[in-house]
């Protein structure tokens, strides 16, 4: 298939692309769970530090002391905290 853009002939060969074979897929597939299974092995061996724990003690609390526990942290604003909290809700 020939196209003219202005000056500029592009040729382009389409029975020389590259193809995803099953091969290709199978790979993909394994090196993908074995990502998986690095990432998620002993995921829950190491405990809480105290940055966790006061973010899951901050969503556990009603909005209004949420609000009021989090005006002063200066690494996340309070709507970080309102997020978490409405996701901790959905997921459980």
């Amino acid at each position: 298939m020939r196209q003219r853009l202005g000056q500029i002939s592009l040729r382009v060969e389409t029975r020389d692309a590259p193809r995803f074979t099953r091969v290709d897929a199978t790979v993909f597939l394994l090196a993908l769970a074995v990502y998986g299974v690095a990432r998620l092995c002993r995921l829950t061996s190491y405990g809480l530090f105290g940055d966790e724990v006061f973010t899951f003690w901050v969503a556990d609390q009603d909005v209004g002391s949420l609000i009021a526990s989090v005006r002063g942290d200066v690494v996340h604003p309070p709507l970080f905290y309102v997020v978490l909290k409405l996701w901790i809700c959905a997921a459980s």
